[in-house]
């Protein structure tokens, strides 16, 4: 029983902070993430924005690495606003690409293998 209560209180923190991610990226301004888009979008702007966790951070360690691993798992690729910047493939590590945003011109080095880059 009280493992019950506790994956129940797991999982209604889940819920709230998912609701919470909606109604932050609604309510988003214009930033790293403008190039994504539901779920992504929401723990982009958490994690770029509001949480900051790539700059000054406004919440834990843990907090920001565990938004991070939910962005990676839901997109496969690194954070806008924790990918290195680059004018071309040869700026970026390894097998990633420099993929460029087509609004603002800017270039972040971006993983896009399936088995992942090198």
């Amino acid at each position: 029983m009280r493992d019950l209560k506790k994956i129940l209180s797991v999982f209604a923190f889940t819920t709230l902070v998912i609701i919470a991610l909606g109604f932050l990226a609604s309510n988003a301004t214009a930033g790293d993430c403008d190039g994504e888009s539901g779920a992504a979008y929401g723990l982009c702007n958490a994690y770029c924005e509001a949480m900051d966790c790539d700059g000054a951070p406004q919440a834990s360690q843990n907090a920001c690495d565990k938004v991070e691993a939910k962005y990676i798992n839901i997109t496969g690729m690194t954070l806008p606003c924790e990918a290195p910047s680059c004018q071309s493939d040869a700026d970026c590590p390894g097998s990633a690409k420099c993929i460029r945003d087509a609004h603002t011109g800017i270039g972040t080095c971006t993983c896009i293998d399936i088995g992942g880059c090198t």
